[in-house]
């Protein structure tokens, strides 16, 4: 029994925005739960396929040649994950187009060269204008609100 002019608490846990939204029927303005989440694909067939982002199981038809994964990605927080991701894709990418390897100095999962991080980054920013656009039809606020 709660006592009258008695405070009550409830936490919903750690749960994003759009969790609360269609769970409850309100948002946080600042919560730190928050994330943009999408699957990227890795092909280690050797035969690297563009736009893998956002395949679903069923298109997986190199068998144990290709693996996804879930990534989440915060606000002003940079996320390993996806920037092996892109070095791996820019790897095999290039792998495909010259025939060659790329040099021996490049890792996946650790920037050593300067250039080539340069151009990850470069496809980072491009990869999330591309999700946004095609996942956010309305970019205004304005337009959200109607």
């Amino acid at each position: 029994m709660i006592e009258k002019d008695h405070q009550v608490y409830l936490c919903y846990g750690r749960r994003s925005n759009r969790y609360l939204l269609s769970g409850y029927g309100f948002t946080l303005p600042i919560n730190k739960y928050n994330a943009l989440t999408f699957r990227v694909w890795l092909d280690f067939s050797g035969k690297a396929k563009e736009g893998t982002a956002g395949r679903s199981e069923e298109d997986n038809d190199d068998g144990d040649n290709r693996i996804s994964k879930v990534l989440k990605l915060k606000k002003e927080k940079l996320k390993d994950d996806l920037l092996a991701y892109i070095r791996m894709s820019l790897v095999q990418r290039n792998e495909k187009e010259t025939g060659q390897k790329v040099r021996e100095n490049i890792l996946i999962s650790t920037p050593v060269d300067v250039e080539f991080e340069m151009l990850t980054l470069g496809c980072a920013i491009h990869l999330f204008e591309s999700l946004m656009t095609n996942r956010f039809k309305n970019v205004s606020v304005e337009a959200d609100r109607r």
